[in-house]
């Protein structure tokens, strides 16, 4: 064997372990930090605006439902800290947590989309719109990302 043709032997092995190594490193993982339930009467502030733009149907697919009621009592704020981190040598893209709603659900906020750096790491929050009686039932949360183009997704689990 010619050395020219060792050389292109290493660098395709190389190649094959490098790549194998950035795709076994990119699953990031998920890990709830916090859920806080906040009665909506307490933050009419956020309550009202909120309010009036699921009635306009602005929320697009954040907006699981309608208001059955005006009245803030009857509803809660759901907020959620995920903490997604890596070991990927590649930055992740607009990281977002996700949620699947249940039954009371009204609507979903994600916090700002945000990227995450090589070996880093960076809390995600959302913030659930839901009927009181519901605010207390765990849900399924989930972060998405993109890394290498790719859409990924990390489900979120309890520390």
């Amino acid at each position: 064997m010619s050395k020219a043709a060792r050389i292109v032997s290493a660098l395709a092995i190389f190649a094959c372990a490098l790549t194998a190594y950035l795709l076994a490193s990119a699953h990031f993982q998920a890990v709830i930090l916090s859920v806080e339930v906040q009665s909506a009467a307490d933050r009419p502030d956020a309550f009202r605006p909120l309010a009036e733009a699921i009635e306009r149907g602005d929320l697009g697919t954040g907006q699981f439902g309608t208001l059955s009621s005006d009245d803030p009592a009857d509803y809660a704020f759901v907020t959620y800290a995920v903490e997604l981190k890596g070991r990927s040598p590649l930055p992740a893209e607009w990281a977002v947590l996700c949620l699947s709603p249940l039954g009371g659900d009204v609507a979903f906020l994600p916090g700002t989309a945000t990227d995450i750096p090589p070996f880093g790491a960076r809390t995600l929050t959302g913030t659930l719109l839901t009927s009181a009686a519901d605010a207390g039932q765990a849900r399924h949360l989930w972060a998405e990302y993109y890394l290498f183009g790719r859409l990924l997704s990390a489900v979120a689990e309890a520390p």
